[in-house]
């Protein structure tokens, strides 16, 4: 059979290529063709690539760690005898795709082998057919299953807070409490995932000092920005918590911030946080507000609207543009890092437990058991969203780091389960479902009956928001089988490009 060898591209798992064999008569060896689904860099001093390809309608794969700064194989022309790198490549199972990878070789080149990959790390001397050094860092990109996961779970609970919200809340003590849950927290990482989304567009072009492509990020985020602040407005009537809006003006204050140091962005984010309980010291909070019906009286006023949108809106700027902010730091750190990834895991969780707790503490101690009192505090040093007071500001940075550290590992050490990967999938069509939501989540109830609309028990809003979620999960699953984008991500990138 000759040498076997291996080219890879990178791919998802819903758009792996098929597996090919490619034989070169003159050489003798056998290029099998991947598709690098997952990229790791360890802290051995290895690249771990995680290879798939599709071979009769089934998955086949294995893990392939590569060390990091093999030499050039060929010189002016000529193999490099010296370039041979003992133990530089190791082959590690990564079970049932692995075990289909040896049947389907045992078929192509009529080989009798075992039906299985040994569990064993395989290692083998590294030699490279390139004629410059390797350079994993900058040659293989690959998507981070669990940041697509933690999008697909931030989306299914804003779905179940706001059907909640929309539809009715009252109803069983431990539902509300399950659905309560999500409050605040769902939509803070949704809007941390996308800093830390800018920050992996704009990565590669701020550490090459790339200014041409650095201008065609600032082009496509300035367009983006545009795209969700019009969408986000054209259904405000019928949905007036709408997050979109926005979300395009946290983006445009990122791009004033786009080449700053890290520290700087961190200061920033903390500045915003503590600038607004002196906001509050300065304005009323409840100007404009109906609690009673969450109706914004005058905010198709210029005053109302610029009021709404920067100091008591649902999610005002100040100071929620310090989610997208922290995220944009966290985007710049190595997540492909294990190390740095179980870390930010353990100090966010601690982080938000701690928080919790002395929130907790406090409101009981200084209430003395007055509910009215409890009620009041809960508005200053509770960790409820309006007002976003300091207390949920870090709390929400915390719980949203938690998510997605937790996401990002559980991402990887399974990454092959059905489960996440279908959460990948719906991940990845975040913005569909979260206007599907309201257009035809919400819609479809108000044209079924419109008179029951928030008055529907918590049991109903909770139940009909899980099935809406599978729904867009088995949507997800279907739709980008052969698709790359969703339905509204195809015309945001229609329009950005």
């Amino acid at each position: 059979m000759g040498i076997l060898s291996s080219v890879f591209v990178f791919g998802q798992n819903n758009n792996l290529i098929e597996l090919t064999a490619k034989q070169d008569a003159e050489e003798g060896w056998q290029d099998l063709v991947f598709s690098i689904t997952e990229k790791e860099k360890l802290d051995n001093g290895f690249w771990s690539l995680t290879c798939k390809a599709k071979y009769e309608n089934q998955i086949v794969g294995l893990k392939i760690n590569i060390v990091e700064g093999i030499p050039a194989g060929i010189v002016n022309e000529e193999i490099d005898n010296t370039s041979f790198v003992s133990k530089g490549v190791e082959i590690h199972s990564i079970g049932k795709d692995s075990d289909n990878l040896i049947k389907v070789i045992s078929k192509l080149y009529g080989q009798r082998i075992s039906p299985q990959l040994t569990s064993e790390k395989l290692t083998f001397t590294a030699f490279p057919l390139n004629k410059e050094k390797a350079n994993l860092e900058k040659t293989v990109k690959g998507r981070i299953i669990g940041i697509d996961i933690t999008r697909a779970l931030a989306v299914i609970g804003m779905i179940i807070v706001n059907f909640k919200v929309v539809l009715g809340e009252n109803g069983l003590s431990w539902v509300k409490s399950f659905a309560s849950a999500f409050d605040g927290k769902a939509a803070a990482t949704f809007v941390v995932l996308a800093g830390v989304g800018i920050a992996l567009m704009t990565n590669s072009a701020l550490k090459n000092k790339d200014s041409q492509k650095l201008k065609t990020a600032r082009i496509r985020i300035v367009k983006r920005a545009l795209f969700l602040f019009i969408v986000g407005l054209s259904y405000i009537v019928i949905w007036p918590a709408d997050i979109l809006h926005f979300y395009g003006i946290y983006m445009l204050v990122i791009l004033l911030l786009l080449k700053s140091n890290e520290k700087t962005i961190l200061i920033s984010a903390i500045a915003l946080i503590l600038f607004y309980p002196l906001l509050i010291g300065f304005w009323n909070y409840e100007t404009g507000w109906n609690f009673d019906t969450l109706d914004y009286l005058d905010f198709w006023t210029v005053n109302g609207f610029f009021r709404n949108l920067f100091f008591n809106g649902f999610h005002p700027v100040i100071p929620w543009t310090a989610f997208m902010l922290f995220g944009f730091w966290f985007g710049k750190q190595d997540l492909k890092s294990d190390r740095f990834i179980k870390k930010a895991f353990l100090i966010s969780s601690i982080t938000f437990v701690v928080i919790q707790i002395l929130s907790h503490v406090s409101i009981s101690f200084l209430s003395e058991g007055n509910k009215q009192t409890a009620s009041e505090l809960s508005e200053i040093i509770g960790t409820n969203p309006m007002p976003p007071l300091p207390i949920y500001m870090f709390n929400g940075i915390a719980i949203s780091v938690l998510i997605i550290s937790a996401c990002i590992i559980i991402g990887k050490r399974f990454s092959t389960n059905k489960i996440l990967l279908a959460l990948n999938k719906t991940g990845q069509l975040a913005l569909t479902f979260y206007v599907a939501h309201v257009i035809i989540g919400m819609g479809l109830i108000e044209v079924i009956n419109p008179g029951k609309v928030g008055n529907y028990p918590i049991e109903f809003s909770v139940a009909y928001a899980l099935i809406f979620s599978i729904l867009c999960v088995l949507f997800a699953t279907y739709w980008l089988k052969s698709r790359e984008n969703g339905p509204v991500e195809w015309i945001m990138k229609k329009i950005i490009r």
